[in-house]
């Protein structure tokens, strides 16, 4: 329970953001060595749209383990 004096209407209860919703969905675990090629497609590489992706590029993992955003073929999330 929150505790806050703020009055909510009929109905209404105070939760934490994180019992209603995902934030930052945790990456799957990968587990492999930074120096491993990784496809990577840079944002600018997605089609805002549609979300099909042009201009795929090999990375060193190590480089974008920490900054990607994970998604996998058909993926609609």
């Amino acid at each position: 329970m929150i505790d806050d004096q703020r009055k909510l209407p009929p109905g209404w209860r105070w939760v934490r953001l994180g019992e209603v919703c995902e934030i930052n969905h945790p990456h799957p675990s990968i587990k492999r060595s930074d120096d491993v090629p990784t496809t990577f497609v840079p944002m600018e590489k997605v089609d805002a749209v549609s979300g099909t992706t042009t201009g795929q590029r090999l990375r060193p993992f190590g480089e974008i383990k920490k900054s990607y955003t994970c998604f996998a073929v058909e993926d609609k999330s």
